[in-house]
């Protein structure tokens, strides 16, 4: 099933949170991530145009009228400006607190509207917002989907999630790499209103680099067939290996372990690292970006 809303403050945003309200936001750093699908995945991820977002209040009612006529008048009058960034963010915000914050009976009443006009529609949009509602009856985050990208993404392509940018994993496998944090916003989600950045990929014969734009983390996907070997460069930091596929030998520092599948490995900063494959062999290596 589809996973919850989310957003993660920027290092400036968690440090105050963290101060305001430690046991709630237990550090003060942020939480960039980066997802590389396994399988054909699906989510929601940073919102979509602005010029989008309004079309869909005249083509979709239920989303009006739960967002209300003074919601809706400040999107409308927002969008007047292309330019205005600053005034769409606070629309944006304004909407989103608007339907969070809408009584329990009116939002399961448009709902149900909703679901009665769509019910023989095939579009990409109502066809998720169908799939959602049987996950999720009565959530009023059924029409976030009206303001977030949806994206489709194929088995090893990825996408980086930066700082303040709401997202939502509706299906799919996985490996995700994130800073070092615990901290979620639940509401201010607004730092921009843009598509989030992919992250950087660079494709070799047996390695597949994936680079976001931040110091904290890269990963890179290994890949061998059976008999073959790589040897891994000593790295800055700590690396952390996880095997995927397949089963090999990793060896480090004199030392010699098996490689099997699920299994994670940690290896210490300057340590050069060889693998070889039994079989087919996958292994996700992820380290610091430096």
């Amino acid at each position: 099933s589809a996973l919850s809303i989310q957003a993660h403050p920027n290092k400036e945003l968690a440090k105050k949170l963290h101060d305001a309200e430690p046991t709630r936001y237990k550090d003060p750093n942020h939480k960039p991530e980066l997802a590389l699908a396994l399988t054909p995945m699906k989510a929601l991820c940073g919102f979509r145009p602005y010029t989008e977002i309004l079309s869909f209040f005249k083509t979709e009612p239920e989303l009006a009228a739960i967002a209300g006529e003074e919601a809706t008048k400040k999107l409308v009058q927002a969008g007047k400006d292309a330019t205005d960034v600053e005034e769409q963010k606070a629309a944006l915000k304004n909407l989103l607190q608007t339907l969070v914050t809408r009584d329990n009976a009116k939002v399961k009443e448009q709902i149900d509207t909703l679901m009665e006009r769509i019910k023989d529609e095939q579009g990409e949009t109502h066809v998720l917002l169908k799939r959602l509602q049987k996950e999720y009856p009565t959530d009023v985050g059924i029409f976030i989907v009206f303001l977030l990208n949806y994206v489709e993404l194929a088995p090893g392509t990825s996408i980086f999630l930066g700082p303040n940018q709401p997202h939502a994993y509706l299906s799919g496998d996985c490996v995700e790499c994130m800073a070092r944090s615990d901290n979620v916003e639940e509401q201010d989600l607004l730092e921009c209103a843009k598509v989030i950045p992919s992250s950087g990929v660079t494709q070799g014969k047996h390695l597949t680099l994936f680079t976001p734009p931040v110091t904290d983390f890269k990963v890179v996907k290994v890949s061998l067939n059976k008999g073959e070997k790589i040897t891994l460069a000593a790295e800055k930091g700590p690396t952390i290996l996880l095997t995927y596929e397949g089963s090999g030998t990793l060896k480090a520092s004199n030392n010699s372990v098996p490689l099997s599948k699920g299994k994670v490995y940690f290896v210490y900063s300057s340590t050069e690292v060889s693998l070889q494959a039994n079989d087919k062999l996958s292994v996700f290596k992820a380290t610091s970006n430096l």
